[in-house]
């Protein structure tokens, strides 16, 4: 583990093929340049995960969704409107061979998420690509949310974790995850985000 004072050290990294932590707008994340195969791998390793799952992309604006997805619909375009910049993740169908996805076994669907932070948006902005983004954890353990467990649970690990003394809207809970089949909602996993809130902005219509 070692430790980071500057997003231009994190980026650095992330160009030079390495893992990176650093705080989200919901918990702790580990990133990895998604260009690099070198890097997707190290990323799998560390989390100790199947790679048949697939990673959640940040990305910095909605503008990003042109070249990513194939096409939104009415039901996905709402809840961009309504939740973005924000703690929910959707799952689009991807664009065909889009070369983001070249170092992933999944390449038809992609889950976006536009987070709402400074320091993310800093780092998205700086590297000018979308950012694999995961729990701090091995799989299926619980997510590590403090400098102190990231450290002692990873000490061995080669991640550069960004020390961020500024004050961070960490909610500590996971982003919502959806997708959306034929205008139909289908929550992955309810998070920061309730089915409530969710369901609640369709109700108008």
């Amino acid at each position: 583990m070692i430790i980071n004072n500057t997003i231009e050290e994190i980026t650095k990294e992330l160009n030079k093929e390495n893992v990176v932590c650093f705080k989200t707008d919901t918990i702790w994340g580990l990133s990895a340049n998604p260009k690099s195969s070198k890097a997707v791998q190290k990323l799998y390793t560390i989390k100790q995960r199947n790679l048949d799952k697939p990673f959640i992309f940040l990305i910095s604006q909605k503008q990003n969704l042109n070249e990513l997805v194939e096409s939104i619909s009415k039901t996905e375009q709402k809840l961009i409107d309504t939740f973005w910049p924000g703690p929910l993740t959707i799952i689009f169908k991807a664009k065909k061979d889009l070369s983001l996805l070249k170092n992933y076994k999944q390449k038809t669907t992609i889950a976006l998420r536009m987070p709402k932070d400074d320091l993310c948006q800093e780092i998205l902005q700086k590297i000018d690509y979308p950012l694999p983004s995961t729990s701090v954890n091995l799989e299926g353990q619980p997510a590590l949310n403090s400098e102190q467990e990231i450290c002692k649970n990873f000490v061995n690990e080669e991640i550069y974790l960004f020390k961020n003394n500024s004050k961070n809207n960490l909610k500590e809970v996971s982003s919502t995850i959806v997708i959306c089949e034929e205008n139909n909602i289908k929550i992955l996993r309810e998070g920061t985000i309730s089915k409530e809130d969710i369901l609640s902005i369709f109700k108008e219509d």
